[in-house]
């Protein structure tokens, strides 16, 4: 399980910890760690092994309250409210996009607010595991660890 994906994370001990080191989750044996895209936003996939489903956590500067455009899918719904609790943040902005295409994905978005960033953490289901991924992409979500990151600049003294 363990191993570096480029400058965007690294696994160690089964645990994925994000270069940016905002987050971190565990990544159990049924799991598998795609890189993310070392020039744009998605830091991590996280692909289930058998069952068609896997989780995508995007970063994106600034604050953001909709989920981002995208070409395979309309987000016919979008709601804020108490759906999930990340310690300090109880309200959070949900959406779910269909396909409009054959890829036969739903996903399913919630989007978290943290240090600076608009965190977009993304379930995708197939249409034949509905239910069952769309729990378990769910709960994979809800244990990513938000980590508060200290400013690494220090004063110059003269």
């Amino acid at each position: 399980l363990d191993g570096t994906f480029g400058q965007v994370g690294v696994v160690k001990e089964g645990v994925y910890l994000d270069s940016t080191g905002l987050f971190s989750v565990d990544v159990s044996e049924d799991w598998e760690v795609k890189q993310g895209n070392l020039f744009g936003e998605r830091r991590l996939e996280l692909h289930h092994e058998i069952e068609d489903y896997h989780v995508e956590v995007w970063g994106f500067p600034g604050v953001q309250y909709r989920p981002t455009t995208r070409e395979d899918c309309i987000w016919a719904f979008i709601d804020r409210g108490l759906y999930s609790d990340w310690s300090n943040n109880r309200l959070t902005n949900v959406g779910t996009c269909y396909p409009t295409d054959d890829s036969n994905y739903v996903i399913f978005v919630y989007i978290k607010h943290w240090q600076g960033f608009t965190w977009q953490l993304e379930g995708h289901v197939s249409l034949d595991v509905l239910v069952e991924g769309e729990r378990e992409t769910r709960e994979r979500i809800q244990s990513i660890r938000w980590n508060v990151v200290e400013s690494v600049q220090k004063p110059i003294v003269p």
